[in-house]
C-alpha cells in the first residue's frame, strides 16, 4: 500500500474530481484490513485484476450518481 505522492485528479465522463485520500493497495490489503464492510463485494476477491477501484459509498454517489457505479471507468491522472 502506497500514497500516489500528491493528489490525483479522477476524471469520470466531463466531471474531474481531486482526491486527497487516495492509495494504492494489492489484494492482501482487505485480507489485513478486513473490518471494512464491502456492498457489494467480496474481500477475498477484490483488487484481484489489475486496474480495479475501490471506493467508499460516498465517493461512489458523488462520481456518479444514483448510477450503479460497478463496471464504470474512471481515469487517474
Amino acid at each position: 500500500m502506497f500514497s500516489f505522492g500528491g493528489d490525483p485528479d479522477i476524471r469520470y465522463d466531463d466531471k474531474v474530481f481531486v482526491e486527497k485520500k487516495a492509495i494504492y493497495a494489492n489484494a492482501t490489503f482487505f485480507k489485513v484490513f478486513n473490518r471494512f464492510k464491502l456492498i457489494p463485494g467480496d474481500g477475498n476477491n477484490i483488487l484481484n485484476v489489475p486496474h480495479q477501484v475501490v471506493m467508499t459509498q460516498l465517493t461512489a454517489h458523488k462520481y456518479f450518481g444514483d448510477d450503479d457505479p460497478i463496471g464504470k471507468v474512471v481515469n487517474i491522472w
